[in-house]
């Protein structure tokens, strides 16, 4: 008799689950065709054009070959490892230690450095360039002391030499993720 109810009960839980599942559909259904065209189709593509040339003709990884070997690689490389190894850890130090900084009582102090800290993330992507473009300019920054010192740079265009762009792009990072 115990069995015969827990089934009966198990089979009325499952007919009633069919109908429930398709209640999510309406929201996936405006989705799926954004998904496929800039999603699923520019990475079929890319696939696509990784292992052919120009013509269309198939090399496989030769063209993977090809970059490895050519010289701005391992500069490139180094770039990118720079600014991801300063942006993570930037990120996971500061954010961290702000958020222990923080977690304190909620008083007045604490929600106002939580307002300065959220609003580097809050800029908008037209202000931000403006603002680090007057943050990274020797002649008028606040952080002058560490432009002229630590990066020796005296005008704009040495504080944006090639050589510190990881570093200055991490950063940018860094301040525009932690508020967020």
């Amino acid at each position: 008799m115990a069995s015969s109810i827990l089934t009966s009960k198990h089979a009325g839980a499952t007919r009633k689950r069919g109908p429930r599942g398709l209640q999510g559909l309406p929201f996936v259904l405006p989705y799926l065709p954004f998904l496929i065209v800039f999603g699923i189709a520019p990475t079929i593509y890319a696939i696509d054009l990784a292992v052919t040339n120009v013509g269309g003709g198939w090399v496989g990884f030769h063209n993977f070959v090809r970059t490895y070997h050519d010289f701005r690689f391992a500069s490139a490389f180094k770039h990118v490892l720079v600014y991801t190894c300063g942006w993570l850890f930037a990120l996971m130090v500061f954010v961290v230690g702000l958020a222990l900084l923080l977690h304190g009582r909620a008083n007045r102090v604490s929600a106002t450095f939580r307002f300065l800290f959220y609003m580097p993330g809050a800029l908008a992507g037209s202000a931000a360039v403006l603002v680090w473009l007057f943050m990274l300019d020797p002649t008028v920054s606040p952080g002058a002391f560490f432009l002229h010192h630590v990066l020796g740079a005296d005008i704009f265009a040495q504080s944006i030499a090639p050589g510190n762009l990881p570093y200055i792009f991490a950063m940018i990072a860094f301040w525009t993720g932690a508020g967020g």
